[in-house]
């Protein structure tokens, strides 16, 4: 490899820069994640289905491998969710800033590989928890806190707020390769088990016409054999947790519409990766992506992937667009002063 190619990885991946603002993403990611009001019910909903879950059969448990590895048992306590939103405002704030990003970082990851315990992947719950354990070892993630505040008073300093700091690349990088791999196993997974014919628009259709959430329970077809919830003939089950909206049915309608969503969607998932080579196509994709969430949540009400285009936030040039305020603002004054 030649030098040139090296420090091009090198400055790619582990060099600095002052594009970024990690502080300014904690506030905004985690404070956008735990804050938003349909946060806790629909955490609480989650327990709540696990809970009856593990009531009932064990053939219906299946710990994920996190919880397999670490030798973890499930727990439905909604204390630890309490717990979890008390140390997310701590670190939002800047208490302890690091200390608290661990503690909810790890509690989510655990509460969510839980969740994800009893037969389904909730998947707005994988990235997200990622992202989190990536801004738990995030050099730079606790400037613009309290505790940022009282250590630049002791210095006597009053460059607290992280603004123009240097700050490291890869995490930046870390977040981008989870959104790319979480998009093109999406797309993957459909291309796998409908064929390109996914693209037609059928599946969409039936997304957007479904009255209600409706779980859909798979036998096998063979009686004899063995599947992997054996004695119960179960083999899987899947559902839909969408409301479609009355405009979203109409449109559902037109086949042509729904072949050419269908496709777009499919062919931006399996290209998202191509970010990872070339910085120019950043801003588009993630833009479609913007799109393509909300248009989701307000087609189908499903708000729970919300968390994917928070996410986003990690991209923006906080640090321009401080600099870009702060000559707006300071302009009259001098304005006022050279007339």
């Amino acid at each position: 490899m030649s030098r040139t190619l090296r420090e091009a990885l090198r400055d790619r991946w582990f060099g600095d820069t002052t594009r970024y603002h990690y502080g300014v993403f904690r506030v905004l990611f985690v404070g956008g994640f735990f804050l938003a009001p349909f946060v806790l019910p629909l955490q609480a909903t989650r327990l709540d289905v696990a809970r009856t879950m593990s009531a009932g059969t064990e053939a219906y448990t299946s710990p994920v491998l996190l919880l397999r590895l670490l030798h973890l048992p499930l727990s439905t306590d909604a204390g630890l969710a309490w717990l979890m939103l008390g140390l997310a405002i701590t670190a939002i704030v800047g208490v302890a800033t690091r200390v608290s990003l661990i503690g909810v970082a790890a509690l989510y990851l655990y509460l969510g590989s839980t969740a994800n315990s009893y037969g389904f992947i909730a998947h707005d719950t994988t990235v997200p928890a990622l992202v989190l354990v990536v801004l738990a070892a995030c050099p730079g993630v606790t400037s613009l806190s309290v505790d940022a505040w009282l250590r630049a008073r002791g210095r006597g300093s009053a460059n607290w707020t992280g603004r123009a700091a240097r700050v490291a690349v890869w995490p930046a990088r870390a977040v981008l390769v989870l959104l790319a791999l979480a998009y093109f196993a999406s797309g993957y997974a459909k291309v796998k088990e409908a064929g390109w014919e996914w693209a037609n628009g059928t599946t969409l259709q039936a997304y957007l016409t479904d009255p209600q959430p409706a779980p859909y329970l798979i036998a096998d077809p063979d009686p004899s054999a063995t599947s992997f919830r054996d004695g119960i003939g179960l083999e899987g089950f899947a559902y839909s947790s969408g409301r479609p909206k009355q405009f979203a049915v109409e449109l559902a309608q037109h086949r042509s519409i729904m072949a050419t969503l269908s496709t777009v969607s499919l062919l931006w998932e399996l290209t998202f990766p191509l970010v990872l080579v070339s910085r120019r196509l950043l801003f588009p994709y993630l833009a479609v992506g913007a799109v393509f969430h909300v248009t989701v949540a307000l087609a189908l009400g499903l708000t729970s992937f919300y968390t994917y285009p928070l996410t986003y936030l990690m991209f923006v040039n906080w640090n321009a667009l401080w600099d870009r305020l702060d000559t707006i603002v300071h302009r009259p004054r001098r304005s006022a002063a050279v007339s």
